[in-house]
């Protein structure tokens, strides 16, 4: 008897697979929660709108060989669809992470955006640009600032870059700014990736309806000479940190007024044994000029995160609508860690902070 080749009907073959779906031997990726894009809200300045989005709209960057050749839209902020014409300026920071082996095995993290990914030992940099859409997913339209970008390679394996612009001009169809995202290595292979840290980036955005006349800003220098670095890892329990106050300015708001922020210094880590100690950079809005920590809803750049092979530039930027009135403060906050152990080593910098009131 000569065999015969097995014919099965569509419907035999669906409920085949949702049995072996069931029974765990075919994997299926787990759903991606919808992110809406962030509206812009109204002001203590009828004149001015001001819209955040904190909710990444994925959870890695794929690598490839060309700048661009696979953009991701990471964070989308909604503009006022009842103006055809206005300027925006933009504040925007991305935090990646290289894909290091303990992530892609799941050692890390079990639930870490590498695990199952492909490994590799290329040097990849981390692109952004920021774009005015006809939707919150578009990654083309008018473009606000060109491709910005910066190593984030084995050693700098998390990679904090800011991005901005400064009264752009948005006309017609462009109803949502987003920010969009590349990475590029040379060599790149498929399913290699950069990880998108969910609890570092935003993107901000200050939109313009008409004629409207920002304070003079306001510039602080070092509150300190040098200061403590701190033990342990990135992933350390936050008790064990050293947080310094390295700049801080007081002014005076209305609830609801848009505060403008940028930072820039060089800092200089001495005496640690780690090869490139890392970094964490927070700025917020509160009512003690000793404030180490934000209060809920009053942070406006989520200790952004890098390595810093003893010395390195930080540059911050960010804005926040202030629910509060009276007198505050900005405070800059940094953390220095090393990676393993007790350490002596300290850190000092050089640099600035500038405040304006919109």
């Amino acid at each position: 008897m000569s065999p015969r080749s097995t014919r099965r009907s569509p419907v035999s073959l669906i409920a085949l697979i949702v049995l072996a779906v069931a029974v765990g031997l075919v994997a299926v990726p787990p759903a991606l929660a919808v992110v809406r894009a962030a509206p812009v809200l109204a002001t203590s300045s009828p004149s001015l709108r001001f819209g955040m989005s904190t909710a990444a709209r994925g959870t890695s960057v794929p690598i490839t060989a060309a700048i661009g050749a696979a953009p991701t839209v990471v964070y989308s902020v909604r503009l006022d669809p009842r103006r055809a014409f206005s300027r925006v300026s933009v504040r925007g920071m991305l935090q990646t992470a290289y894909c290091r082996s303990a992530d892609i095995s799941g050692e890390n993290k079990p639930n870490h955006p590498c695990v199952g990914t492909q490994p590799y030992k290329l040097e990849p940099n981390i692109y952004a640009k920021l774009v005015a859409a006809t939707s919150p997913t578009a990654t083309t339209g008018r473009q606000i600032a060109p491709w910005r970008g910066m190593p984030c390679n084995k050693v700098v394996h998390h990679c904090p870059l800011s991005i901005g612009a400064s009264r752009a001009v948005v006309a017609g169809a462009g109803r949502y700014l987003n920010l969009v995202a590349s990475a590029q290595a040379n060599g790149a292979g498929t399913n290699q990736v950069l990880a998108v840290e969910p609890t570092q980036g935003e993107l901000q955005v200050i939109q313009s309806l008409g004629p409207h006349r920002p304070s003079r800003p306001l510039v602080s220098g070092p509150r300190l000479q040098s200061f403590a670095v701190s033990a342990g890892s990135s992933e350390a329990a936050k008790t064990s940190d050293r947080p310094a106050v390295v700049f801080s300015r007081l002014l005076t708001v209305k609830a609801g007024d848009v505060i403008d922020v940028r930072t820039r210094f060089n800092l200089t880590i001495h005496n640690s044994a780690d090869n490139a100690p890392f970094t964490g950079t927070s700025i917020f809005l509160t009512r003690r000029r000793s404030a180490t920590f934000p209060d809920r809803g009053l942070s406006i750049v989520g200790r952004a995160g890098q390595n810093c092979p003893t010395t390195c530039s930080v540059a911050q930027v960010g804005a926040i609508r202030s629910p509060l009135a009276g007198r505050v403060y900005v405070n800059v906050v940094v953390v220095v860690k090393d990676h393993e152990g007790t350490t002596n080593a300290t850190a000092s910098y050089a640099g600035n902070l500038s405040v304006v009131r919109r």
